[in-house]
């Protein structure tokens, strides 16, 4: 996917564009990951979300590049923190300007959100994920500072991204099936892309959504941790088959379970067989209850017999008896009722009969309907008060018909509420159970107990327990918390014994062969036996033997052959490649010391010619052996990826592959050959050279003659095609801008969409810049946007009378063309300049993008012509000041058979140290150092070699000692360091001499060429191989012995835009034998922390400013402390300075949630930029970090010093091995800069690097080579120049491919002159042209009425516009330029329109519009309606536009756009000015005793002079008091001029 949007240029709507993504169905949506392409991240948008398929959406998560945009845009509850599930939060991570391209934002909607650790049973958090669509809605695009930033300041894309375009959309979710199933596979069968849940727990529905038809006697409800929430089946008395659930009924408590419980709300729906009711319990209405049939059968319900015109039609459940009319009674309904009489009718009888009580009197036997609920009535009185014609309720009833319980009183008979205890809610009960209704953490029929999570009734308080260790009961009654089995504590907030890392407690991993107990601290570090060691105790402690026995014994089981002391020797009898007192370590050239071997350990598999100084020893531990700098794997048997040839006499053991950037496929190469993978008919070692019959573009390759293009009238181009006139002009000639011409157009395809600069050849032989411009138009037929597609540019030709270029945008500040895949229409308007050619220009050319080059190389002092300013690396060592040395000008030489004598000593260069100068046949060559104490020694030596490898002999005598032999090798060194070497055996070993209190060095050779700079002493127990293995310092260029750091290219490390860079520390100590993760950080005061001085950086450190400097014993501990967006997994990263000593581990320890204890490597580092080491806890490079919050502390072994400057902290699908290591040299500036000359174009007199980056500028954008194509006839041979591809044409004939003749030339390929005197010929025919509207015969003149002759074109009609004419008698015109006399204010060559700044043509009246606010052409030339500047508006362009500021008459855009750091975007143009200030009056001289000194004024040169003559000797000092003019606030003041100058014994101030 790659899409782009419209670009600001066009249209500003473009700033604000929608962007939807849709879906077949509701999906939870976890994240959403979105990659943009070439252009910068938005600075200002939303993610939204829409739950109904796109009819209306809701904010997901807001974006923008300042708080203050989040506050004033999103409002104040943007930024807040998350502490809801549905928080919608506005983040600046990812509105930053950089990257300029290929950024990326990746937004989770689940992490950092409280119930994201239980998301399925959140139903917060679930709601808020839901989606259906989801819509970026960008708001606009990320200009930042677009308009003062240019590559010019190493950042050149930024004012160019001025559009939206992105590559790729991601985003993970899943199927929404609220818990209800386990599996989401199950297709759709109308729609195959959409996916459905299988549900479970009778609940169906896409997402199971709903309760399945016939299970809704409970609400729908999501599943939960504790419950499943199944749908329960209605109880329809088998009389339905579906139902519905009723929130009413639920709480009348009306509907009757399966359970014969009344708990839940299902009513029946279409009861059959007669039926109805809630649960189909009743029959309906003239049907009555059979007392033979049972409450589920279809014949339950029976007919009532009842067809009687006094009776109702209903009857008697049970019985079928019929109910009468109102006014009827009686078995059949026959008589009247009492109170009714004259039956039929039954009239109402008024009189009451005497002694009525009020009761009605109901006739025995006899079935009447009733009005009232008899239970509840006051008398249990049927019918309603005859006077007040309603039921009159009995006081613990209500309702119309006395039906329904008062508050407080519940069942058949509405008893009272026992509802009195402390837990009840206002003393109300169920109205069908009577449980009473409890107050927030009471429980109980009658709230007398405490519900789950509190105790202590009857306060019932909440329960103190930890919400991650305790069962969801929480306490029991008296507040003591139930933990989970891993949790302990009062309050569940520990981990248990045997468990560690709060708040997961995780088990123990101890080693019960070594530890006491399966019970550790709370990092995981356990409790071991005696003799043993490690977090899990799974080794011995240092001097015990044997794991898991672990003995003290004086021999190590693993390396002994007995076990034990030998009795006549008193040591140990080690195995045969053992070695120690206690047999506890492998010989040289061994490893891997371990019982099962027979010998002790294992041979080392070392390729000598692969190790540093051919050393054939590794480590003890790895078997890795010592590889040199270019070299890798374990036996030092393979180059390293980008390298080949592995040399065994070569320094650093193989060369950088070198491979062309764009020519090759990868930087990998050849392993022995150094050959790379080519593109595309490319060829060459390092793919730089063509394939035969191919050739490289050069950057112009993208060339439009202008010549062939049409005029503004769809006319061929007027074009010169003399050599004089416009020297090395390119194919048929040159386009004559003129007012004749002043405009052309050209019709271009582009096939990619890119950012495009274009590139015009010319010459103007005017003495002033001419302007133009240039527009693109895209074809409209193939655009659906009619205008938004239109880009113009203005250009200004410089004077010049060779050919030049000219590159539209002119500056840096100016946004380049942004042309999509389409055919264009470019007009080209200027005047009196000469147009040859016009280039696209692609950003991948200006800005060079892909120059990132590996440096690989070491530094020489003597480069060749190829290294002269090539790149390369500066390499140090190790110090080795300390240690017992003797320099070269110490020695005793014995060459060529002469006498001993001091060694001849020389600089090769000036910065080199003074060497003894071994060069000569058997030499002899001697040394004598002290040594300080009596011991074992290795010898290293410095040198230089401009030869071959050579090979000497060392033998070394100390008193009381026999001699000892050994070898040095020293390998071609013409680097810009010296080597270094160690003394080997025979056997490859480092070799060890015993020495006494003083050495003699003897070094032998029967031929040697080579200088030796010093020898040293090193004590066997601090040697390391560290000290003869060269590490980078910098990057620089070949040249120079030890160049300065001045030298050094500043080096790049990647930090991913997604990472958290901790750069604020605070120092402290900790005792060394105080656990880390025990330990409390004791701060330094204030008073002694020493600020970052030069003193204390690092020696090697380059633009180091704010260094954490930890050393022993005071500043030990480093602590950081951050945040990172959302909880996941991360690896952390220190970047250090550590130039001074052998590699050391550093103690980390992260608090993220849990507790990570771990270790980083700081190995000697002498970069000038640092080094980084990756943190590793417990064999884990990515560690989980469950908490927002993060603290990082590091610590220094005693003794160790390092320098910290951050660590950074990379998400893990961010984090590559590639974050180690500095980036590739970034050499686009350096293109940029120095070969941007001609633009871009280059040439023979180009720099080689300017030449080569062309070339695999071109290779990469090309994707190789491209065909020569040479024309077969018009060429002399197939073969073309390898760059730019022109072909070698036959004499007069023309074109890279040698196609055609030259203009007045006929006859391909053979061709020929015409002879046509001035005039031209057919190029086929050769027949002379007579062109049109020219006087024949010799058509070189223009008929009347016709100006501007052309031998091709020929002439044009005047064709005067004869209202705009002075004078109308005579419409001729200018026989050169066709210009007609106009009309005062009009113009045109034609006459027909308004100078810029009238309007109403042929009557031009001026416009009346601000000057300094219009744009050149000042108002539309019909309306008169002011054309403003970008930054103005008004009716006549007088004010500046919101934003803006400062109206200026030559600011191009009219105003200038506010800049306020971000803090808003409203400013106006302030009343201060600047102005020059002089003021000599008032200035007084004083001395020492505040006597004035009588001076005088000359005001017209600013002077005011003092005359000291009279003054006495004894004054020595005097001051200048100012004037009141110069006094107070002046901190605007820019460059003031004060100046003090004496003259024999005048003293004057100026």
């Amino acid at each position: 996917m790659f899409l782009v949007s419209g670009h600001l240029s066009a249209y500003t709507y473009y700033r604000s564009i929608n962007l939807s993504c849709a879906s077949p169905q509701v999906f939870h949506v976890a994240y959403v990951w979105i990659k943009f392409a070439n252009s910068p991240r938005p600075d200002l948008w939303v993610l939204e979300r829409s739950t109904d398929y796109g009819a209306t959406y809701q904010p997901w998560q807001y974006f923008a590049s300042s708080k203050r945009d989040c506050l004033e845009i999103f409002g104040l509850r943007s930024m807040d923190r998350i502490t809801k599930d549905d928080d919608v939060i506005c983040t600046t991570e990812y509105s930053r300007i950089v990257p300029l391209e290929n950024g990326e934002v990746v937004v989770s909607l689940v992490i950092g959100r409280p119930g994201a650790m239980n998301f399925t049973y959140s139903p917060v958090l679930r709601n808020f994920t839901k989606a259906t669509h989801i819509r970026l809605r960008f708001l606009r695009t990320n200009t930042l500072l677009g308009h003062l930033m240019g590559k010019s300041l190493r950042d050149p894309t930024v004012t160019r991204r001025y559009y939206y375009s992105l590559k790729d959309i991601s985003i993970g979710g899943r199927c929404v099936c609220n818990g209800h199933a386990e599996v989401c596979n199950a297709k759709d069968p109308v729609n195959p892309y959409r996916l459905q849940c299988v549900c479970q727990h009778n609940t169906c529905g896409p997402s199971c959504d709903g309760c399945c038809p016939g299970y809704h006697q409970l609400p729908w409800k999501p599943a939960t941790l504790d419950s499943a929430n199944e749908c329960e089946p209605c109880n329809c008395n088998g009389h339905a088959h579906n139902c519905y659930y009723d929130p009413d009924v639920d709480q009348r408590r009306a509907s009757m379970n399966r359970h014969g419980e009344y708990v839940g709300g299902g009513v029946c729906i279409d009861c059959q067989h007669n039926t109805a009711g809630v649960n189909c319990e009743r029959c309906r209405l003239t049907y009555y209850k059979s007392p033979d049939h049972a409450t589920d059968s279809p014949y339950t319900c029976q007919k009532c017999a009842c067809d009687s015109e006094y009776m109702d039609g209903t009857c008697e459940d049970l019985t079928g008896r019929c109910y009468c009319k109102p006014n009827y009674t009686g078995e059949d309904c026959a008589q009247c009722a009492e109170g009714f009489a004259n039956f039929p009718e039954c009239y109402p009888v008024t009189d009451t009969p005497s002694g009525n009580t009020g009761e009605q009197v109901l006739p025995a036997g006899e079935i009447i309907n009733c009005d009232c609920h008899v239970a509840g009535t006051a008398g249990n009185a049927c019918r309603r008060d005859p006077v007040a014609e309603v039921c009159v309720c009995k006081p613990n009833f209500q309702g119309d018909a006395c039906d329904v319980c008062a508050p407080r009183y519940y069942g058949a008979n509405c008893q009272q509420c026992s509802c009195t205890g402390p837990g009840a809610n206002d003393g109300s009960c169920d109205k069908d159970t009577g449980q009473c209704v409890c107050r927030d953490g009471f429980v109980g029929f009658f709230c007398d107990q405490c519900s789950s999570g509190f105790f202590n009734y009857p306060l019932c308080q909440l329960c103190p327990c930890s919400p991650v260790g305790t069962y969801p009961n929480g306490c029991d009654e008296y507040g003591r918390c139930s933990c989970k089995p891993e949790f302990s504590g009062p309050r569940c907030d520990k981990c248990e014994l045997g468990y560690h890392s709060y708040p997961h407690c995780q088990a123990c991993s101890c080693d019960l062969r070594g530890s006491l107990d399966n019970i550790c601290t709370h990092t995981g570090h356990c409790q071991c036996r005696p003799n043993h060691a490690g977090q899990t105790c799974n080794q011995c402690a240092p001097g015990f033997y044997g794991f898991p026995d672990c003995t003290l014994g004086p021999c190590n089981p693993s390396g002994s052959s007995s076990g034990s002391v030998n009795p006549l020797e008193g040591s140990c009898e080690c195995r045969e490649h053992v070695e120690g007192t206690a047999c506890d370590k492998c010989k040289p050239l061994y490893w891997n010391l371990l019982p099962e071997n027979s010998q002790g350990c294992t041979r080392c598999q070392c390729g000598f010619e692969g190790t540093i100084n051919g050393v054939g020893e590794c480590q003890q531990v790895t078997g890795q052996c010592f590889c040199k700098p270019n070299i890798c794997s374990r036996s030092c048997g393979s180059c390293k990826d980008g390298f080949y040839n592995l040399e065994p006499n070569s320094y650093f053991g193989c060369q950088g592959c070198q491979c062309d950037i764009g020519g090759s496929i990868g930087l990998a190469c050849h392993e022995k050959s150094g050959e790379c993978q080519c593109r595309n008919n490319v060829e060459g070692v390092q793919c730089n050279q063509p394939s035969q019959g191919f050739y490289f573009p050069d950057l112009h390759h993208l060339k439009y003659e202008v010549e062939d293009g049409v005029s503004a009238d769809g006319r061929p181009v007027r074009f010169g095609y003399n050599p004089l006139e416009f020297e090395n002009f390119s194919w048929r000639g040159y386009a004559l801008m003129s007012p004749v011409q002043p405009k052309v157009v050209l019709t271009i395809n582009v096939t990619s969409p890119d950012l495009f600069r274009v590139v015009f050849r010319y010459v103007n032989r005017g003495p002033d810049s001419a302007g133009g411009s240039v527009t693109f138009r895209e074809d409209r037929r193939s655009n659906a946007c009619a205008n938004c597609s239109e880009q113009t540019k203005q250009i200004t030709f410089p004077p010049s009378t060779e050919p030049a270029f000219v590159t539209v945008p002119q500056s840096n500040f100016g946004s380049p063309f942004v042309l999509n895949p389409n055919a264009w229409w470019v007009e080209i308007e200027v005047e009196d300049v000469l147009l040859d050619y016009m280039v696209l220009l692609p950003s991948a050319y200006y800005e060079a993008p892909i120059l990132q080059v590996k440096v690989t190389e070491p530094c020489t002092y003597a480069p060749d012509a190829e290294q002269d300013t090539s790149n390369c690396l500066v390499y140090k060592y190790l110090s080795l000041d300390g240690f017992p040395s003797a320099s070269g000008i110490d020695g005793i030489c014995r060459l060529d058979n002469n006498l001993p004598r001091p060694c001849q000593t020389e600089q090769i260069t000036p910065r080199h140290p003074p060497m003894v100068m071994c060069y000569g046949t058997d030499a002899d060559i001697q040394f004598h150092l002290s040594v300080p104490r009596p011991g074992r020694y290795m010898i290293v030596v410095e040198y230089a070699n401009e030869e071959d490898m050579q090979t000497t002999s060392v033998m070394v005598n100390s008193p009381h000692r026999p001699p000892q032999h050994a070898t040095f090798k020293f390998y071609p060194c013409k680097y810009s360091f010296l080597c270094r070497g160690v003394a080997l055996d025979s056997l490859q070993r480092v070799s060890t001499f015993d020495l006494d209190t003083k050495a003699t060095i003897r070094l032998t050779a029967d031929r040697t060429q080579f200088h030796l700079a010093k020898i040293y002493l090193i004590p066997s127990e601090q040697f390391t191989m560290e000290h003869i293995e060269p590490q980078v310092h910098c990057i620089a260029v070949h040249g120079s012995f030890s160049p300065s750091s001045g030298s050094c290219v500043p080096s790049r490390f990647q930090k991913p835009s997604q990472s958290v860079v901790l750069t604020e520390g605070r120092v402290g100590s900790i005792p060394d034998n105080v656990p880390l993760s025990q330990g409390f950080l004791t701060p330094i005061s204030d008073r002694e922390k020493v600020p970052s001085r030069p003193d204390l950086l690092p020696p090697t450190a380059i633009d180091a400013t704010k260094l954490i400097h930890l050393h022993g014993p005071q500043q030990t501990i480093a602590g950081y402390n951050g945040r990172v967006q959302t909880p996941g997994r991360y690896a952390f990263v220190i970047h250090y300075y550590q130039p001074s000593q052998p590699t050391f581990k550093v103690e980390v320890l992260i608090h993220g949630g849990r507790v990570w204890q771990g270790s980083a490597n700081a190995t000697y580092c002498p970069h000038g930029y640092g080094c980084r080491s990756l943190v590793v806890s417990e064999d884990h490079v990515v560690l989980d970090v469950t908490d927002n919050d993060l603290t990082v502390t590091v610590r220094v072994p005693g003794g160790k010093i390092v320098w910290l400057e951050y660590i950074l902290v990379i998400p893990e699908d961010s984090y590559g091995s590639g974050y180690l290591v500095e980036e590739p040299l970034d050499k686009s500036y350096n293109f940029i800069s120095q070969c941007a000359t001609n633009s871009f174009q280059s040439s023979s007199a180009s720099s080689k690097f300017c030449r080569d980056a062309a070339i695999s500028l071109s290779l990469f954008y090309n994707n190789g080579a491209q065909p020569c194509h040479c024309h077969e006839a018009g060429s002399v041979d197939a073969a073309c120049a390898p760059y730019g591809g022109q072909c070698t044409c036959r004499p007069h004939v023309i074109g890279r491919d040698c196609s055609r003749c030259a203009v007045g030339y006929w006859g391909f390929p053979n061709c020929r002159p015409c002879e046509c005197g001035s005039r031209l010929c057919d190029e086929v025919t050769g027949q002379c042209i007579c062109p049109p509207r020219t006087v024949k015969p010799e058509c070189i003149v223009c008929q009347p009425q016709t100006f501007g002759c052309h031998p091709l074109i020929g002439c044009e009609e005047c064709d005067c516009t004869r209202i705009g004419l002075q004078n109308t008698t005579a419409q001729g015109c200018d026989i050169n330029t066709g210009q007609c006399t106009c009309k005062p204010n009009i113009v045109g060559r034609r006459c027909d329109k308004c100078t810029p700044g009238f309007y109403g043509y042929p009557n031009c009246k001026p416009c009346y519009c601000n000057r300094a606010g219009t744009e050149s052409n000042v108002c539309d030339p019909i309306s008169g309606q002011c054309h403003c500047k970008e930054n103005v508006e008004g009716a006549t362009c007088d004010r500046c536009r919101l934003g803006t500021f400062y109206l200026d008459s030559e600011n191009p855009k009219g105003c200038t756009r506010c800049f306020c750091f971000g803090a808003t975007d409203r400013c106006h143009t302030g009343s201060k000015y600047r102005t020059e200030l002089s003021d000599m009056n008032g200035w007084v001289l004083v001395g020492g005793d505040r006597q004035e000194v009588e001076t005088s004024v000359q005001p017209s040169q600013s002077l005011v002079i003092a005359d000291l003559s009279d003054v006495p000797d004894v004054y020595q000092e005097f001051y200048w008091h100012a004037p009141r003019t110069y006094l107070g606030d002046r901190v605007s003041v820019h460059t003031p001029r004060v100046g003090c100058f004496i003259f024999d014994r005048l003293l004057s101030i100026q």
